[in-house]
C-alpha cells in the first residue's frame, strides 16, 4: 500500500444547506425537528433499518425529534397527519417536494 500523506479532513466539511430546524405545532405545543441533513447517520440507520416506508418514515422521525419523542409520542398521532408532516419536513429539508395538488396546511 503506497504511503499517502493526504488525509481527507471529515471536520473541515461544511453543510451545502442551512441546518435550520423545522418546527411543527401540535395538540397546542411546539416541537422541533432536526433537519434531515444533520441527523447522525447511524442513529438514522439504525433507526430506519428493516421495516419499509412506514418505519423509514416514523423512525427518521423519532431521531429528528430527538429528546422530544416521548412528548410528542404522547399525544397520538393519527394515521392521516403522519404523511402530511413527513412530506413537509423532506420538503423543508429540500429532500422532497410534496405534489402541487397536496395541500399541507390541512394537517
Amino acid at each position: 500500500m503506497p504511503d499517502n500523506p493526504e488525509v481527507f479532513d471529515l471536520d473541515a466539511v461544511p453543510p451545502h444547506v442551512d441546518l435550520t430546524p423545522f418546527r411543527v405545532k401540535w395538540c397546542g405545543k411546539s416541537f422541533q425537528l432536526a433537519h434531515l441533513q444533520d441527523l447522525d447517520a447511524w442513529e438514522l440507520v439504525d433507526a430506519t433499518a428493516e421495516g419499509g416506508d412506514s418505519r423509514a418514515m416514523t423512525g427518521s422521525l423519532r431521531v429528528a425529534l430527538g429528546e422530544q419523542y416521548a412528548e410528542f409520542r404522547a399525544l397520538g398521532l393519527p394515521q392521516y397527519k403522519v404523511r402530511p408532516l413527513w412530506k413537509a419536513w423532506l420538503a423543508h429539508c429540500s429532500a422532497a417536494e410534496p405534489a402541487p395538488d397536496e395541500d399541507l396546511d390541512t394537517a
